[in-house]
Parts: C-alpha cells; sequence; structure tokens
C-alpha cells in the first residue's frame, strides 16, 4: 500500500459559528437569543438539522389539521415560525464563519 493512502485523515478545523441574535417577538423589539461566539459550527449544524426534522413533523401534522377541517392553535405556528428562525440563524452563523474562514462562497 502506497504511505500517503494509509495515513489517518485529520478532521478540518472549523471554525465557531458567527455570533447572530435572533427571536424578536415584535419587528422592532431587541432579540431574545443569540448565538455564542465560542459555539462550535459542528454542534450549531447538527442542532440545526434536529429541529429541522422537528420542523417537518410539527408542520405535517398541522396541514393533516388543516386538511381534516380540525382548528390549528396560534401557539403551534409560532412555534413553527421559532423553529425555522432558530434553524436559519444556526445555519447563516454556519454560512459566515465558513466564507470569513475561507471555505465557501
Amino acid at each position: 500500500m502506497h504511505p500517503e493512502n494509509s495515513k489517518t485523515k485529520t478532521a478540518a478545523q472549523l471554525p465557531a459559528l458567527t455570533p447572530i441574535a435572533f427571536g424578536s417577538c415584535e419587528p422592532d423589539t431587541p432579540h431574545l437569543f443569540s448565538i455564542r461566539d465560542e459555539a462550535s459550527l459542528d454542534h450549531g449544524l447538527e442542532l440545526a438539522a434536529a429541529l429541522s426534522e422537528g420542523i417537518y413533523q410539527l408542520s405535517s401534522r398541522v396541514a393533516d389539521d388543516v386538511n381534516c377541517n380540525d382548528p390549528v392553535n396560534r401557539n403551534e405556528l409560532r412555534a413553527l415560525a421559532f423553529l425555522a428562525e432558530t434553524v436559519a440563524s444556526l445555519t447563516f452563523g454556519a454560512r459566515i464563519a465558513l466564507v470569513k474562514a475561507g471555505g465557501a462562497q
């Protein structure tokens, strides 16, 4: 075997997530939540993937309720919006961090 092929690959050093504030109750109010500047990019993307699966499951259930003319709770829709905003903040923070590190455009 060629020596180059037998070397163990090391994981690329990923930057931390870019801090982003999110979670306003109203358009012109302060944000309630933020991504810390030392937050792991890998953990942030893992959380975003898990939350997006939750968005899928909850929105599928709400869609079934709408289809059956069952009532939809306003808080369910607000939860979907918050989860979507959280996922967007995590992925946007990851993208900015990678661009700053020179890894993506």
